[in-house]
């Protein structure tokens, strides 16, 4: 006795497959989104060494300060880093290191600034 595989599974007629979607474009440019992102983790950091320096927070309010000092120089940062290298789609390690000077630099400058004013 012999098997016949079109018995067991007869042919059907073949339905046109429907085409896929066309893909989406790749981003083409670094987003502030990332760059925001890059310049966070050296608030991070900012925060990691103030409570290993100074040790835990007394209160509340002194957080909120210090996460209020940080908010502005980061928001320079993210958009300096924006405006150097929006035009190519960075690794986010690269974001990171770029976004450190200029992090740094407006953390002190914000920072004089802030003491220039209350004197």
């Amino acid at each position: 006795m012999e098997f016949d595989r079109n018995a067991a599974f007869p042919t059907t007629p073949q339905e046109p497959t429907p085409e896929p979607p066309p893909a989406t474009p790749a981003p083409v440019g670094t987003s502030f989104g990332r760059c925001l992102l890059a310049s966070l983790v050296w608030v991070g950091a900012v925060l990691i060494a103030a409570v290993a320096v100074e040790g835990p927070p007394a209160s509340g309010y002194g957080v909120g300060m210090v996460i209020g000092r940080l908010i502005l120089p980061c928001l320079v940062s993210a958009w300096l880093i924006r405006r150097f290298f929006g035009h190519k789609r960075w690794a986010f390690g690269w974001l990171v290191l770029a976004s450190l000077p200029t992090f740094f630099v407006s953390f002190v400058v914000y920072g004089a600034i802030l003491l220039a004013r209350e004197s």
